[in-house]
């Protein structure tokens, strides 16, 4: 049974080597390595929380601080990681022509390893953008200061809340585009 195992795995590296077009996929099992909380596991955040309480627009609306508290302590556990094996070769295979990489992951541990051209779904607890969509706050921004200045941080150009970027707090993802992330090279 092993040798069938080793072979396939054999097989699969074979594959990926030779092929001039990779697109590699990523969720939360990539970071949990890293000590990234995940949500639908055990221990899951979503097996405490519900996303809809927490990861939507309406709920950033009905309790803007709670909201952020739950984003602050995300942001405290992810800044205290490092990439894992798995992201650093995904950034190593990531500098190959043809070779995408994918994530449902706002950590920005892919950028931290060097994956180039990385494209986030959900985009990143690092960018922020104005809650209110000012002309100048439009724009995603960084901050990566743990803890935050303010419980919750405005925006600012016009003093309005801010947000973190990406679909938890989109009005509809399907809509979006999801660009590259900055920073991947």
């Amino acid at each position: 049974m092993i040798f069938g195992v080793e072979h396939d795995l054999l097989e699969l590296a074979r594959r990926i080597r030779d092929a001039r077009r990779l697109t590699v996929m990523t969720g939360a099992g990539v970071s949990a390595a890293s000590g990234v909380p995940t949500f639908r596991g055990p221990g899951g955040l979503w097996r405490t929380y519900r996303p809809e309480d927490l990861a939507t627009r309406e709920a950033f609306e009905r309790d803007p601080i709670l909201v952020w508290e739950w984003y602050a302590w995300r942001r405290e556990k992810v800044a205290a990681c490092e990439p894992n094996a798995a992201h650093a070769a995904l950034a190593r295979w990531s500098g190959r022509d043809g070779v995408s990489v994918i994530t449902q992951n706002v950590d920005d541990l892919h950028i931290l390893a060097g994956t180039r051209n990385l494209i986030r779904l959900h985009g990143s607890l690092w960018e922020l953008k104005c809650f209110n969509g000012c002309a100048a706050g439009a724009a995603p921004w960084r901050d990566e200061r743990v803890p935050t200045p303010h419980a919750v941080p405005r925006c600012p150009h016009c003093g309005v809340w801010k947000r973190r970027t990406g679909a938890g707090l989109s009005r509809d993802c399907r809509s979006r585009r999801h660009r590259r992330a900055p920073g991947s090279r």
